[in-house]
């Protein structure tokens, strides 16, 4: 008798607390998600980047802010090579799937280029920002989102950068993928 009280007591508990959590957790996850999203989009169009819609769609968020992480560091530093951040991060998101070596590379690299982020666009607390997305790699969006959604600070590109994108414009490159024909 005590043995059915006991089991009866332990699925009756464990039930209830699964179905109390699990509704818990969507909201919470979902809360995360569309902050996120609201934050690639947002940043996406402080700096002027076409496909910041991007930051809603699953996979495609990661490959955005790979690309943002790209283009500040292109507008900092344009003598470095183009480092392909949002390819790299895309990737290692999918290698997640592999136990341990996926989950730290996506861990590492998320970490990079929200470094990459963090010290061209917040004022304050770059390092405190990076490890809070190390620490916790879900909440990464929503610090871009929390911080720097609202942060007046714009990337100013180099002189060297202005003149290099000075010198495609006048070549008909107009910066969102298309050539234009450009009158002499």
């Amino acid at each position: 008798m005590f043995i059915v009280t006991f089991l009866s007591t332990f699925i009756v508990t464990f039930l209830s607390t699964l179905l109390v959590t699990i509704p818990i957790s969507a909201v919470i996850g979902l809360v995360l998600y569309i902050l996120g999203g609201i934050g690639i989009m947002k940043l996406s169009q402080k700096l002027g980047m076409n496909g910041g819609a991007l930051g809603w769609v699953p996979y495609a968020r990661f490959y955005q802010l790979g690309k943002i992480a790209d283009e500040l560091q292109r507008a900092s530093f344009p003598e470095k090579k183009d480092a392909h951040w949002r390819v790299w991060l895309l990737v290692c998101f999918i290698a997640q799937m592999i136990p341990v070596l996926g989950s730290i590379a996506y861990v590492v690299v998320l970490s990079i280029c929200s470094y990459k982020i963090f010290r061209e666009l917040a004022y304050t607390s770059k390092t405190w920002m990076t490890v809070l997305s190390v620490i916790f790699p879900f909440l990464t969006n929503c610090i871009i989102f929390i911080v720097l959604g609202s942060s007046k600070k714009y990337p100013v590109p180099s002189p060297e950068y202005a003149a290099y994108l000075a010198q495609w414009e006048n070549a008909g490159y107009n910066g969102s993928g298309d050539w234009q024909e450009v009158s002499q």
